[in-house]
């Protein structure tokens, strides 16, 4: 095997767990890779006062100070299959931790560690091609939310990560009518799914791609 192919499978199977000596580094990369993500989420999801937030693959927590300032008394809960995140992220956001206002776990989002009807609001940035068997993802997320309660997901879009040569190990990449199709099996309704463009393309080119897609849905 090529130098080139095991390093894009390092980076691989990094970003699905971070892990080791180089989780520090990948959760700076992902901070660089997620922040537009974040931002469009955040700007998807009409908090309100006093509101209970899962998210799911939460990295280095460096997002939570930004959480928290979308609404007044929010509580705050977060879950992640890496180890060495939920320490980093502890280390971040120590005050929110004292305070309670910020529950951070260790565990994977196949089996959600909560009631069933926990949260108003369940979001997650980057994680859904990590999951190895979406449809019991989604059935656990439905479980923990309310009624009425919604669940948002955003994603690189399949076309651009396609381009990319990390993705051949760990990833499940799906095309935006399959998340649709598997949500709505799961027992969801789509709300809606945005679609943020990519950006002007190259004089003499064309290109209808999107960079990212948000998907909103319903319990």
């Amino acid at each position: 095997m090529k130098p080139s192919q095991n390093l894009a499978r390092f980076v691989g199977r990094q970003l699905r767990k971070p892990s080791g000596a180089f989780a520090r580094l990948i959760g700076w990369v992902m901070n660089r890779s997620n922040d537009a993500l974040y931002a469009h989420t955040f700007s998807e999801i009409a908090f309100k006062d006093g509101d209970r937030v899962l998210e799911i693959g939460f990295g280095n927590g460096r997002h939570f100070d930004q959480l928290k300032s979308k609404a007044k008394d929010l509580k705050i809960h977060g879950i992640d299959h890496s180890i060495d995140m939920v320490i980093e992220a502890r280390k971040r956001n120590p005050l929110l931790c004292d305070r309670r206002e910020l529950i951070l776990t260790l565990g994977s989002s196949e089996s959600l560690p909560y009631l069933n009807d926990s949260f108003d609001l369940v979001f997650c940035v980057n994680v859904l091609y990590f999951w190895d068997d979406p449809e019991k993802n989604l059935a656990e997320i439905r479980r923990v939310l309310r009624p009425k309660g919604r669940f948002y997901a955003s994603i690189k879009s399949m076309e651009r990560l396609r381009k990319k040569t990390y993705v051949q190990t760990g990833f499940n990449l799906k095309t935006k009518v399959e998340w649709e199709e598997l949500t709505r099996k799961s027992g969801f309704s789509i709300e809606k799914i945005e679609a943020q463009k990519a950006g002007r393309p190259r004089s003499g080119s064309a290109s209808n791609s999107t960079n990212f897609q948000c998907i909103v849905a319903v319990k």
